[in-house]
């Protein structure tokens, strides 16, 4: 009524964040604007589910890096906290990360919203249940075609993927070691040092263009 200037009839949509969409028309009705819904559509979550985890980077960088997972199809990111995060973000700054994650959202039109969730450590990150964890590392060499191959075999045929993400001042040997340990697949994204945010949104895309193309 006020900043979008719509007019009584005009076609909106509306989604929940859980997978229902609706189609429907403005309505007035004295200082109240309603919907009134003309159809409802209920998508089926996406396949595999993708769960980010990585270590945020700093100031509006960690916005930017949000806006891309979600139009990528992410499904949940959590902060990462690792032995060399530069960030560990409090109440404040995950509340404007979700509003992000909406915006996003709105943007690409999705049905189902990212989940923002609070910050956890790589270890208790590490201890919960997945299917695939892949292991991002600049350490890692790049992929042989083999190995490569049985890794993005391993994507198409996932349930559900856990990304983990290092901070720019890359993971400690200690962590390395948990990963192996936990079954983390040590994944290289290319001969390049990428930013967090990148990196990320690269792992992502991959991710969900294996899933469509295997």
């Amino acid at each position: 009524m006020r900043v979008l200037r719509l007019r009584e009839g005009d076609a909106v949509e509306l989604f929940d964040g859980r997978g229902t969409t609706a189609q429907g028309e403005i309505e007035f009705q004295g200082s109240q604007a309603l919907v009134r819904l003309t159809e409802t559509r209920k998508a089926p979550p996406p396949q595999p589910r993708v769960h980010v985890a990585a270590a945020l980077p700093k100031g509006t960088r960690a916005k930017d890096m949000v806006n891309q997972l979600g139009q990528l199809g992410a499904d949940q990111l959590t902060p990462l906290l690792t032995e060399h995060s530069v960030t560990d973000p409090r109440a404040g700054k995950l509340g404007q990360l979700e509003r992000v994650a909406i915006e996003s959202a709105k943007q690409c039109g999705r049905a189902y919203l990212m989940r923002v969730c609070p910050p956890q450590s790589f270890k208790d990150v590490l201890a919960q249940p997945h299917g695939l964890c892949l292991f991002a590392d600049t350490a890692q060499p790049a992929t042989p075609g083999g190995v490569g191959d049985a890794i993005a075999k391993q994507i198409a045929e996932a349930k559900d993927v856990l990304i983990l993400i290092g901070p720019e001042g890359g993971w400690s040997d200690e962590e390395r070691r948990m990963a192996n340990d936990a079954g983390a697949v040590a994944w290289s994204l290319g001969p390049h040092t990428l930013r967090v945010e990148t990196a990320a949104a690269a792992a992502v895309a991959v991710a969900r263009y294996l899933t469509r193309i295997c």
